[in-house]
């Protein structure tokens, strides 16, 4: 199984309430194509806001679109340059959501 977590990462200018908010919302989002059932069992996420960063696990494909549609979001809401993302190894931690936000 792929084991990929998108880390992102915010500009000192970003608001992390924000970015919560459409984390949440891109949760919301998945809930409504695959059943919220699947986001409980399936979706890995959280926000560190002392690291002004936020994780999504894209194990599975409740993960890889929870990720693909906040992508989208923060790429409405933010300017280019005040976010960045990137595939990184799971080592560097995707919390539950119970735990991570």
């Amino acid at each position: 199984m792929n084991q990929v977590i998108y880390r992102y990462r915010f500009g000192p200018r970003v608001s992390l309430r924000r970015v919560e908010r459409w984390l949440h919302l891109a949760v919301v989002a998945a809930a409504g194509v695959h059943g919220a059932t699947a986001v409980q069992m399936d979706a890995c996420f959280g926000l560190d806001r002392r690291r002004r960063a936020c994780v999504v696990g894209a194990q599975t494909k409740v993960g890889r679109d929870i990720a693909r549609i906040l992508t989208s979001f923060l790429h409405h809401e933010f300017k280019t340059g005040t976010f960045e993302v990137a595939a990184v190894d799971p080592p560097s931690g995707c919390m539950s959501k119970e735990n991570g936000t």
